[in-house]
């Protein structure tokens, strides 16, 4: 019962911890600033996906990785992820989309028709 009571007591202890999600909302401004006014038919930003009000941590990484070309210059962000990172090259992607889009538009978008 000892054994029990002590992977209770870690776990309690590691709920305490400080979250760092905070910290990282802005410094990746994932909580945009409330004079902000969001034209949902003009989006200038993810955040207009949840009315001007959120940008989800995972979309903005992504967002940030594709824009740098890698994770450098972020280097205070992994630090607050608590993680490891690392990068996977040289696979293909398979582009799934809805009959309002097609893979092409959608690489041309995100490409800003550079392709």
């Amino acid at each position: 019962m000892h054994c029990s009571s002590g992977k209770l007591t870690d776990a309690f202890s590691s709920l305490a911890k400080k979250s760092n999600f905070r910290a990282l909302s802005r410094r990746l401004a994932l909580v945009p600033k409330s004079d902000e006014e969001y034209d949902l038919r003009v989006p200038r930003d993810m955040a207009y996906i949840f009315s001007g009000a959120y940008v989800p941590l995972s979309c903005k990484l992504v967002e940030q990785v594709l824009e740098r070309d890698g994770w450098t210059g972020l280097e205070e962000v992994t630090k607050l992820l608590n993680g490891h990172e690392f990068a996977v090259t040289g696979y293909k992607f398979i582009i799934v989309t809805t009959a309002i889009t097609n893979s092409s538009r959608l690489i041309e978008s995100l490409l800003g028709n550079a392709a």
